[in-house]
């Protein structure tokens, strides 16, 4: 692989195991491979740091650490994997995503060589697709879900130039990723490919993100995303109502089996469910009525509940 075609960005907080683990099944292959991981690192503690030092003092000159402020939006972090980063592809992944490269790399390889704006990995239907995209519409409507995943997807390293991102910034906000690539793509003639395949290896370290266990995955999926949805450009406006609901029908979302697991994880309380009634309604098929009387049911039984019931 050339100098600066790839780079890896794993934006982190306070998961110091997770990046020894990470670090220990991709860091040969990508050196290998030629493939450079920047590491960026908000955490409260100098743990990752030390982790990270350690491998490039072995020698490891493809690893590269970034330090920020505990309290940095986690958004400043990812503009600075997306904008001016001198390469020409980067690969947005999460610290609990563990890429599987040895296996997706050929695949990787020979679509940058098709100069892709995105190389996507489909994870979700599992049929086993190779599908090629020169229309937005079709690309949101059948990979809207797939690409908001971290690590799933591959995006050409000068899609967003800092003018472009800070417009969209305001628009978007914490969905600038996934909401804002759509908005670029909706302005020029597209060159995308998704494949059904899994991309990643299980984490042995890997816990419930804290935005779903602190209770605010209801929120995005019933209020934020769907606000992202609306403000994306008027192209989409034929399918925006279908849009927004694709994340509420997704197999870890607003399914009539997960209520008990969202009401384990704080998302599905009384409070919550009576604020956003009005979303609930309109963006998912799920009866309201299931979410109300779900609230109330004890977070132990919910449990109890969750582990017979749950897709999640």
């Amino acid at each position: 692989m050339r100098e600066k075609q790839l780079m890896i960005g794993i934006p982190t907080k306070d998961h110091p195991r997770y990046i020894q683990f990470y670090l220990s099944k991709v860091l040969d292959v990508a050196r290998e491979y030629g493939i450079d991981l920047h590491i960026y690192d908000s955490s409260e503690t100098n743990l990752t740091e030390n982790i990270i030092y350690k491998r490039i003092e072995s020698g490891y000159s493809n690893l590269y650490y970034h330090r920020y402020d505990a309290g940095l939006a986690p958004e400043k972090k990812i503009k600075d994997i997306f904008v001016g980063s001198g390469y020409e592809y980067v690969w947005l992944c999460g610290d609990g995503v563990v890429l599987d490269l040895e296996n997706i790399l050929p695949f990787v390889i020979r679509e940058m060589k098709q100069n892709r704006d995105l190389i996507a990995f489909n994870c979700i239907d599992g049929k086993g697709r190779y599908t090629q995209y020169d229309d937005p519409i079709k690309l949101i409507l059948e990979q809207w879900v797939s690409i908001a995943l971290y690590g799933g997807t591959i995006y050409k390293g000068e899609l967003f130039s800092g003018q472009e991102w800070d417009r969209l910034f305001p628009l978007y906000t914490a969905n600038i990723p996934l909401a804002g690539t759509f908005d670029i793509l909706s302005r020029k003639t597209i060159n995308v490919v998704s494949v059904d395949t899994w991309f990643c290896v299980h984490s042995v370290y890997k816990e419930e993100s804290t935005w779903i266990t602190d209770g605010r995955l209801l929120q995005a999926v019933v209020d934020d995303m769907p606000a992202a949805v609306n403000n994306l450009p008027h192209r989409y406006d034929p399918v925006k109502k279908t849009v927004a609901k694709l994340f509420s029908s997704g197999r870890d979302m607003l399914l009539a089996p997960n209520i008990w697991w969202l009401r384990t994880t704080n998302n599905v309380t009384p409070q919550k469910v009576i604020k956003y009634r009005k979303q609930l309604r309109e963006i998912t098929d799920t009866n309201y009525l299931l979410f109300l009387g779900g609230s109330f049911v004890s977070k132990k039984i919910a449990k109890k509940l969750s582990n017979i019931f749950s897709y999640a």
